[in-house]
This record gives structure tokens, sequence and C-alpha cells, in this order.
């Protein structure tokens, strides 16, 4: 059976992917990474890979699209198919890095139960009148924690320019967007999509950046789509 693991974004737990666990498993071995030990996306990507199995299907949704990326080209030879849901392959802004430096200080002040409701919750969800959905995004921040947080934090500031990587991946891959999705916007995933050979691309209508929780069906179905792709791997050069 296919080896799946999916890797959540910031302030996420194997949560954000219930839907896909649960309705995959007859497909696949799905399990869910962990990122929230290391502090660098280079480092986040070695703690994955020395819990994966040799070979794996593997799919992220925001920082674990990132870190998607870096294991790929660090370890193209054990990747049989690759999703990039609601990613960036780029550097960080200026902006970005300004608005996470005012949510370290403010995790550091001892406000960090502020930064989901306030700041985050309104521009991860399309479906912001669900208020179970925005409650499990609350949830699952809690879970997290302050600690984890910073470390997530400073590794999404200091993460690297990923657009070298995409034009080496030659496995299956899916590039996925929620069509309302406002922090890593549709264009990106336009030009992510283009860079790969034979990527395909799904825009997923009335979904935001979580889409794996704001329309489930349809990100599941295009994972089982997906998945049901020849698997090959190819050593790719790495940088």
């Amino acid at each position: 059976m296919t080896s799946l693991l999916l890797l959540p974004g910031t302030l996420c737990d194997e949560r954000l992917f219930s839907h896909q666990v649960e309705q995959l498993s007859a497909l696949a071995d799905v399990r869910v990474g962990d990122l929230t030990t290391a502090d660098t996306i280079e480092g986040m990507a070695e703690s994955v890979l020395d819990a994966a199995p040799e070979k794996f299907a593997l799919g992220g949704l925001s920082l674990g699209g990132i870190v998607a990326l870096e294991v790929v080209r660090v370890a193209p030879q054990r990747v049989t198919h690759l999703a990039l849901l609601d990613t960036n392959h780029t550097p960080p802004t200026k902006t970005q890095v300004a608005t996470w430096t005012v949510f370290e200080q403010m995790t550091l002040d001892g406000d960090f139960d502020r930064i989901t409701p306030e700041r985050l919750a309104p521009i991860l969800i399309h479906r912001q009148e669900d208020r179970r959905l925005r409650q499990l995004v609350l949830d699952m921040a809690a879970a997290i924690g302050p600690e984890a947080f910073l470390r997530q934090n400073h590794a999404n500031s200091h993460r690297p320019d990923n657009s070298g990587v995409l034009g080496q991946i030659e496995c299956p891959t899916l590039v996925l967007c929620g069509a309302e999705d406002a922090v890593c916007p549709v264009v990106l995933h336009e030009e992510i999509a283009a860079r790969i050979s034979g990527a395909e691309l799904a825009i997923v209508p009335a979904a935001g950046h979580l889409s794996t929780i704001d329309a489930p069906e349809a990100v599941t179905a295009a994972l089982r789509s997906w998945l049901a792709r020849p698997a090959h791997t190819t050593d790719t050069k790495q940088d």
C-alpha cells in the first residue's frame, strides 16, 4: 500500500487533514507529520525524512508545502508523488517578516492567545460564518502552543527561495489552492504549476487558505485522483 505523509501548516495539527485521512485510508497508509520541533525549514525537512518510510507520497499545506519542497530538494528519490496545497515557493517579503516579528513579540509578551482569533482566523478560512470551523482553527492553535509557534514563526521568517527547486521536480505533482486564499493566492500556484513539468493545477471554489477543512470533499477528491497517477521517482539534481 502507498504511504502518504501529510504536513500541516503553522499552528495546525493532524485535525487539518481529518477528512483526508479518513477518506484516503483505503488507498494509502496516511500519516500526518510533526512540524513543531525544529526552528528552520531545513531542520523540519530532516525530521520528516527521519520519520518517513523509504518511499512515500508527500503533501503539504502552507508551511507544510514549504517543508515538502525542501524534502524533495534533498531527497527526490524518496518522494513518489508531491502535493503542494495553499503554499508559497518564494522567500518571505519584508511585510511578512514585519508581521511575524509582531507575532513573536506578542507571544513573548504573553499574548499568544490573541494572535489566532484576532489576526489569523479571519484570513485562514473562507466560511467565517461556520462557528465549528472557526473553533477548530482556535483549538489547533491552542494545541500547538506558544513555544512551537515561535519555532514555526522563525522557520517561516527565514525560509529559503524554493523557485529553483520547482524545475527539478519530476514526480506526479498536484498544485492546489483555495480560490479565496488571501495568504497564498491563486497567482502563486499558477506560477508553481507552470514551473513543474506535468503538474496538475486545481483551484477549489469557495475555499480559503486552510482548504482541507474549508472544502474537505473537493480537496480529498483531488488528492484521490493525484494518488491514482502512476508513481515514479528520479534522481533529480540537488542544489
